[in-house]
């Protein structure tokens, strides 16, 4: 062990930090994201959230496409098909059990 090393003290300090709105939608539920994942082409991303619901936005603009329902927890997965682009087809997962 380095002897310039035994002699000093140190601390860490950690800090809780609160949840803040990280949708600006109103949800109607719990505040906060799971998970985001963008589409392949990169134009929109679904954002998971701790409220049960996917929300779709436009990269551009950040605007909000879509609001979608079908979860009974908070969604922890989203997945986009390969060709999402054309179909707009993705997946989602949640702490349900459910793959909707």
């Amino acid at each position: 062990m380095d002897s310039s090393l035994s002699n000093t003290t140190s601390s860490m300090r950690a800090s809780v930090r609160t949840k803040t709105n990280t949708c600006s939608i109103e949800s109607g539920g719990k505040i906060g994201v799971s998970v985001c994942r963008f589409r392949l082409d990169g134009r929109i991303f679904a954002v998971g959230g701790w409220d049960r619901r996917l929300r779709l936005f436009d990269r551009a603009s950040s605007k909000p496409l879509a609001i979608l329902h079908g979860h009974e927890d908070t969604v922890t997965s989203v997945d986009w098909a390969g060709n999402a682009s054309s179909t707009g087809l993705l997946a989602t997962g949640a702490g349900d059990g459910r793959i909707c």
